[in-house]
């Protein structure tokens, strides 16, 4: 033992000084621990912050959504407004069917996800390059038209049809009369009117645009329905095509 003693204090300084060095380093440590601790929890608490403002802010745009109730109303007789659906003049009246038509597209434009249209016709380029612009960012489109119409002069489904955007078409004796939109699956457009450029300037029209869920999910529901209906059917006219073609080159081979 009194070697022991002896080495301390010969070299008590030194041993003094480690022991005083490896204090603070270990304070240090403890430190900069709890450092990264509270820096840890600073991050999770702001990202839990900002999760919920996103949330707070998402249950807004829901209830402004589900309160919507917009109508637009196009009173026919468009008078000398009615070159400006084509010229695109920025025209101050508000019984213009341009700026109405606007107003319609605003609507198309801010859909984000998918859009759900079941039109009888549609030939105004306007409202139809809204459409194109919603697929163009990526908008899921589904399309439910009347087979006839759907091929009429000016129709703007046959742009959608050479993207190779499926278009659901009703066949004999049956007639697809319906004209709604469904956009992001929050908001109905629905009224009297076919996209068409008499439609806008010639007759006396209307678009009720709603967010009400219940009017939403009675259109959802229906749409999709009659979507699954059209698209079986589609399914069986290939099988028993392809049947057919069958049948035909057997028979000519």
């Amino acid at each position: 033992m009194d070697w022991i003693v002896s080495f301390v204090s010969q070299n008590y300084f030194k041993i003094s000084t480690a022991a005083f060095v490896c204090l603070i380093t270990y304070n240090n440590y403890r430190l900069q621990e709890k450092r990264r601790e509270t820096l840890l929890l600073a991050k999770l608490y702001a990202k839990q912050l900002a999760a919920t403002k996103q949330k707070l802010k998402d249950l807004e745009q829901i209830k402004i959504k589900e309160s919507l109730c917009d109508v637009i109303f196009f009173v026919g007789r468009a008078g000398e407004c009615a070159d400006h659906i084509i010229e695109k003049f920025d025209c101050p009246l508000p019984s213009c069917p341009a700026s109405k038509i606007r107003k319609m597209v605003s609507y198309i434009d801010a859909a984000e996800t998918s859009i759900d249209m079941c039109l009888y016709l549609m030939t105004n380029k306007t409202l139809g390059d809204s459409i194109f612009r919603a697929y163009k960012r990526g908008v899921k489109l589904r399309i439910i038209s009347d087979g006839d119409m759907a091929f009429a002069s000016g129709s703007q489904f046959v742009r959608l049809l050479d993207q190779n955007i499926p278009v659901y078409l009703t066949g004999p004796p049956y007639i697809m009369h319906e004209k709604y939109l469904i956009l992001d699956s929050t908001i109905v457009m629905e009224g009297s009117m076919n996209f068409t450029t008499q439609a806008c300037s010639g007759n006396y029209e209307h678009v009720v645009i709603s967010g009400a869920p219940g009017v939403v999910n009675a259109f959802r529901n229906h749409f999709d329905t009659l979507y699954e209906l059209l698209k079986q059917e589609r399914k069986q006219l290939i099988r028993e095509s392809e049947k057919m073609s069958d049948s035909l080159r057997e028979k000519w081979d």
